[in-house]
């Protein structure tokens, strides 16, 4: 479902949701409806910092997944610094 409008194309806000998995991170650039995967090593987790600085950054939203997410975290907090996680199951059904 294409979901883009002209207001949140050309809103200033870009918000990046990650889902964390053990072996890939899944990136949505929610403004922009971009989507991509990302590899989560030490390696793959730096050059998604640098496809992510090309954008002016509002906030990153982390899922928390049992640890996967504590090397992003803290790469985001060093270069960064908009990171925010949360844990779906501690949320329920919103």
């Amino acid at each position: 479902m294409i979901s883009t409008t002209k207001a949140h194309i050309n809103s200033k806000s870009r918000n990046v949701g990650i889902d964390v998995g053990k072996a890939d991170l899944d990136v949505f650039v929610f403004e922009l409806e971009k989507h991509f995967k990302a590899e989560n090593t030490k390696d793959g987790i730096k050059r998604l910092l640098v496809k992510l600085n090309r954008y002016k950054l509002t906030r990153i939203l982390v899922e928390a997944t049992g640890g996967y997410e504590r090397q992003l975290v803290e790469a985001c907090a060093e270069k960064i610094c908009l990171s925010s996680w949360f844990n779906l199951s501690k949320l329920g059904n919103l």
